[in-house]
């Protein structure tokens, strides 16, 4: 080896080792330094919180065999819920807790008519020939929520940043009522006499009766999973104190009505009978768009 290498080779051993010492010295500090970079203060963990939630809602009867799909109206609701939750990081955290959902809706058909083989009260069988018109129904359901909810979040400072919840309400009616209102005419026509029965109290066979229901009930699945969305912008008021304001969408994600329908099903058999839409509907669903209003309490 000549002389040039050594010298080289114990240069490099110096500064080697020099370096070393350096980085063992100030390595909690340059650790601090690096995680300090771009940071927006302390990562705040575990949190209480409660939202309100002001909507338009709307209730869908769909897929009838007699009847075609009903105009629905969405109505103005509201939505409430307590939620608690843990971030694991400064972009990423979950939540459950507990909420109150309100869906109404107007449904409306124009026009109605059915036709169905029936027996009179002495023992005659005859078609009864049912139509109605202007009828609306009003539906509204009211739910207790359990969330399962993923939480984004981007800041872009200490105190601002952007957010993103999503995830899964399991939906418990607790409230299901409908009232209905419609004008309906009834005839019977007798094959075997070749005779119409119109305008006659004899079983029910009137005209133009208006037909109104109050408070009704609703028969529902029991437990209705919901897809939830909701995006926007929040910001600190104290160190502890986050609100927050945004959009949001709820979709039911299956069939929400327990009706069975029977074969003969009809809007309304007899003068003051008047059945649910949704009982002659072979599905049912509901969704939501609104306003989100938030405020969280972080524990530490």
């Amino acid at each position: 080896m000549n002389i040039t290498a050594m010298i080289y080779n114990r240069l490099n051993i110096k500064f080697l080792i020099s370096l070393s010492l350096l980085i063992s010295i100030g390595a909690p500090e340059l650790f601090s330094q690096g995680i300090d970079i771009g940071s927006t203060g302390e990562v705040k963990r575990i949190y209480l919180g409660i939202v309100l939630s002001p909507a338009q809602t709307g209730i869908i009867n769909s897929g009838s065999s007699v009847f075609a799909d009903p105009q629905s109206i969405k109505k103005r609701s509201f939505f409430a819920s307590l939620e608690a939750g843990c971030f694991i990081s400064k972009y990423l955290g979950f939540a459950s807790g507990l909420g109150y959902s309100s869906y109404m809706s107007d449904l409306s058909l124009n026009s109605y008519s059915d036709t169905l083989n029936a027996t009179d009260s002495d023992n005659e069988s005859y078609e009864r020939r049912i139509t109605g018109k202007n009828i609306l129904e009003n539906q509204k359901i009211t739910m207790l929520n359990i969330p399962l909810l993923i939480n984004f979040q981007y800041p872009f400072g200490a105190k601002f940043g952007v957010s993103l919840q999503t995830g899964v309400n399991f939906s418990i009616p607790v409230s299901k009522k409908f009232s209905s209102i419609g004008t309906f005419t009834y005839t019977g026509y007798y094959p075997t006499y070749k005779v119409l029965f119109s305008d006659v109290p004899y079983e029910g066979f009137q005209s133009n009766v208006e037909n109104n229901v109050e408070d009704e009930d609703l028969k529902l699945k029991s437990l209705n999973p919901e897809l939830t969305i909701t995006g926007g912008a929040y910001f600190f008021a104290t160190d502890k104190m986050q609100l927050s304001l945004g959009f949001f969408y709820n979709k039911l994600l299956s069939n929400l009505s327990g009706f069975e329908t029977p074969d003969d099903f009809t809007l309304s058999f007899m003068p003051d009978e008047l059945n649910s839409i949704m009982q002659g509907s072979s599905k049912v669903t509901a969704q939501a768009i609104g306003l989100k209003v938030g405020v969280r309490y972080f524990i530490r």
